[in-house]
């Protein structure tokens, strides 16, 4: 069983050893019996992880779990705001994150090439949009520069010209 202690220290071992980390979660709001404390619980521990991406979801029960017949239910209502809530939380946390790394070099793979830009991610999980004239190969990595911080992305800049092989 997890309780904040383990997670707060599972999260400081992985920024004491990967420093620049990018943390993802995936987290249910309203989960029968959950309290306003609970929920403050939880938003206080996804500020502090310093979260790059979260996936929020409101629960749904589903038929044949366990959580299906809990009580209290929260209701949709307090879900929906709860939701609402952790997302900019959520919003803010990647864009702090984002910030922090302008200004540095990272490795980017190449997922797509669209209206002139190169689309990836660094080996940190920072979506990159990368302005691009020369050709560029979908599936290969990049050395790139990231410039500024836009909402779901960070403007970069190629640094060598070259394609960097992979491995």
């Amino acid at each position: 069983k997890y309780d904040r202690a383990a997670e707060e220290e599972a999260i400081a071992n992985i920024y004491r050893y990967f420093p620049d980390a990018g943390l993802s979660a995936d987290l249910i709001c309203g989960f029968p019996g959950e309290t306003d404390e609970d929920f403050a619980d939880s938003v206080s521990l996804v500020q502090k992880a310093k979260l790059l991406h979260t996936h929020i979801f409101p629960f749904s029960p589903r038929e044949g779990t366990k959580a299906a017949s809990m009580k209290p239910e929260v209701s949709s209502h307090v879900k929906k705001e709860r939701c609402a809530a952790l997302l900019e939380i959520a919003r803010k946390s990647s864009e702090s994150f984002a910030e922090t790394r302008v200004g540095k070099r990272y490795r980017v793979f190449c997922e797509r090439v669209r209206d002139g830009a190169m689309l990836g991610y660094t080996e940190n999980f920072i979506y990159t949009k990368t302005p691009v004239t020369d050709d560029v190969c979908v599936g290969q990595c990049y050395d790139v520069l990231l410039q500024e911080e836009r909402t779901f992305s960070v403007e970069t800049m190629i640094v060598s010209g070259k394609l960097l092989r992979n491995g």
